[in-house]
């Protein structure tokens, strides 16, 4: 059976709040090209309102690539659920730290650039080819279930135990 493919309408997305100033820098280098989707600056919170949310669902899912900006920490769940949702994670950190990269190569189900590199992003991901992209979306969803699902990690957690015990 073949996976039908999805036609994707937006090039690359963000749907968030602008709580540093990496997610502002972005917002201020791609607002004005078309090829990008940010929602209007607003405060998000834990009580996220249904139409926030659903836009951020369909966004990402129309989107090939959705910004990954970190947050308040050195990660963004947005990069998760990106995966979840079917498109390619964008990650843009300041601080070179990538949770379990003793066993999960980053770069083969997400794009990771530099904070130093965000003049540049779009010309990074119009390197990538449709094969490109149909990889790391088929990386991310095997890394997702192997990892970053509760059974995943529980599973990497006891392996990891049981090997430093021996």
């Amino acid at each position: 059976m073949t996976e039908k493919k999805e036609n994707k309408t937006i090039f690359c997305s963000f749907v968030g709040t602008m709580t540093n100033d990496i997610r502002k820098k972005l917002y201020n280098t791609y607002i004005s090209d078309s090829d990008f989707y940010f929602n209007s600056p607003r405060n998000w919170s834990h009580l996220i309102s249904s139409d926030n949310f659903n836009e951020f669902v369909e966004t990402t899912q129309k989107s090939e690539f959705t910004l990954c900006p970190r947050g308040y920490g050195k990660q963004s769940f947005r990069l998760y659920e990106t995966i979840q949702l079917n498109s390619i994670p964008v990650f843009i950190y300041d601080d070179d730290w990538f949770p379990m990269n003793d066993v999960i190569n980053w770069d083969d189900f997400c794009v990771n650039i530099h904070v130093s590199d965000i003049d540049n992003i779009k010309s990074i991901l119009l390197s990538y080819n449709e094969n490109d992209k149909e990889n790391i979306l088929k990386n991310g969803k095997e890394i997702y279930y192997k990892y970053f699902t509760m059974n995943g990690l529980c599973e990497y957690i006891l392996d990891y135990l049981t090997c430093r015990s021996s």
